[in-house]
């Protein structure tokens, strides 16, 4: 409060007054000790009597301010033997006021800041909690925590998901508690007790039976260390790769295709080579040693002129028939008019063969129009499909009715064969492992073209090739070469 100042005034006119002594006065202090800060006097100084009267005066702002309080001062035996008066030096109550505006301003300052603090930081904790849940939203990865008691300690949302239990009920329970399927439970303690004895990853694969389907996960165990060194808990990732089993299956199934058709080229090689081989031997050669034996019959004994004539053009008849059987096997070999004429008038030639062969069943060819000019290996590989479809119907539909439809549509050429034969079970065939399926599932690869066989037995079946064209092999496109979008090959009386 300032500096204080204790007085204790003995007046001799007072003291003469109150009947006191000068001595009595100069002794009060040892007599009791007068208050201490407070201008409350002191209760063994003041001795139960009348409360103080205070007072003071203010003076200018620049000029020290005092406060003073007086109260009685009584003798041992109940005498006023003088008067007591405490003296503060004290500030004036404007810079009172001032300092403690001050503080208040600062004090409000300094809350308003810490008030602005806690604001920002719950609004970054709601951005980190809202940002780590939308990371486990996206996250595909399923991921646990397991303490050494087998319990969860921590589960993400994308197990909600899997299991359709809720992460509130995971946590603190074991697989087997939650009643997960056993193959499951079984690896997943099998996995984490190998972890927590031996301190190293695991890592194995399991299936799961989801609310989806089942599906598979690649699951990665990795110990968690604590302070000692030891293993304290167990982080298991698991990473679901159905689709990559998927691909790996849909591989491994072409790979067997491809092995299939590859041995059955090869026996398809050499059986094409013992039919040309045993055709050639049987008809041509066979025809052309009876030619030759004929022909050095005549050199060696000439008959008459007009026998020599009438055996010669004999002779000239069977080596026509010769040259016409050397076409056709060349024919089947590779068709030269597919690439002098094209496909369309290949194609109407096939069929036209195909009615001729097969009387009893009648077949519609259409043409749509294509492009000027097909890509040779388009041209062949639809050519060959189309011979593959017609030598199956012809062996396994007994069909009555065929139809063949050439077009062009959005870029590809599209070629339709259908029948009402007796169809058949296509899963079933492709299990056998059937070379004309894969032959022409293969001459589609490598044209980019898509193949898609419809049938079913008693109802016959419809094949559709579709292979699309670059942009800059489509110039313009050319009508049937009759006149009409169809016609009719064969008519069966």
């Amino acid at each position: 409060m300032g500096l204080k100042w204790w007085w204790v005034l003995a007046l001799s006119l007072l003291c003469g007054l109150l009947g006191g002594t000068r001595s009595e006065a100069w002794a009060l202090p040892q007599q009791g000790s007068p208050p201490a800060v407070s201008d409350t006097p002191d209760k063994q100084s003041a001795q139960a009597a009348p409360a103080p009267e205070k007072t003071g005066q203010e003076q200018p702002a620049s000029a020290p301010f005092w406060s003073y309080a007086m109260w009685p001062a009584l003798a041992a035996d109940g005498r006023t033997i003088g008067i007591i008066i405490q003296v503060t030096e004290t500030k004036p109550a404007h810079e009172r006021a001032v300092a403690m505006n001050q503080a208040l301003m600062l004090s409000s300052v300094h809350q308003h800041e810490l008030t602005e603090a806690a604001e920002t930081l719950n609004a970054n904790l709601q951005t980190e909690i809202t940002e780590r849940k939308h990371v486990e939203e996206a996250l595909q990865d399923v991921i646990v925590r397991f303490d050494r008691d087998m319990r969860y300690t921590y589960v993400n949302a994308r197990v909600e998901k899997e299991t359709g239990l809720q992460q509130e009920t995971m946590v603190g329970k074991t697989p087997g508690e939650l009643r997960l399927p056993t193959p499951v439970v079984d690896i997943v303690t099998r996995a984490v007790r190998s972890v927590f004895e031996t301190g190293r990853p695991y890592v194995t694969e399991l299936s799961y039976p989801s609310p989806g389907g089942v599906t598979n996960w690649e699951a990665s165990f990795i110990p968690e260390f604590g302070e000692n060194g030891a293993v304290q808990s167990v982080l298991n990732i698991a990473r679901d790769i159905t689709d990559k089993k998927r691909l790996e299956k849909t591989a491994q199934t072409y790979a067997e295709e491809v092995q299939a058709l590859a041995a059955s080229l090869l026996t398809a090689q050499e059986e094409e080579r013992r039919r040309v081989s045993r055709e050639l031997h049987d008809q041509i050669c066979q025809q052309l040693a009876a030619l030759a034996m004929d022909i050095g019959t005549l050199a060696t004994r000439p008959p008459p002129r007009e026998e020599a004539r009438r055996r010669l053009k004999a002779i000239q008849a069977r080596v026509v028939k010769v040259a016409e059987e050397a076409v056709h096997l060349a024919y089947q070999m590779h068709p030269s008019v597919l690439d002098e004429l094209g496909l369309v008038v290949s194609l109407r030639d096939l069929c036209r063969q195909f009615s001729e062969r097969y009387p009893d069943i009648a077949l519609d060819f259409e043409d749509g129009g294509l492009p000027v000019s097909l890509p040779r290996e388009v041209a062949s590989c639809l050519y060959r499909v189309a011979q593959e479809g017609l030598q199956n119907i012809a062996k396994h539909s007994s069909a009555k009715h065929v139809s063949v439809a050439l077009g062009f549509e959005k870029g590809a050429v599209v070629l339709t064969i259908a029948d009402d034969g007796a169809g058949f079970d296509l899963k079933a065939a492709r299990g056998r492992g059937g070379l004309g399926l894969i032959g022409m599932e293969e001459r589609l690869r490598l044209v980019k073209g898509k193949l898609t066989i419809t049938t079913q037995p008693g109802h016959g079946t419809q094949i559709a090739v579709e292979v699309p064209l670059p942009d800059d092999g489509i110039p313009s496109t050319i009508p049937a070469n009759d006149g009409s979008r169809k016609a009719r090959l064969r008519e069966v009386s």
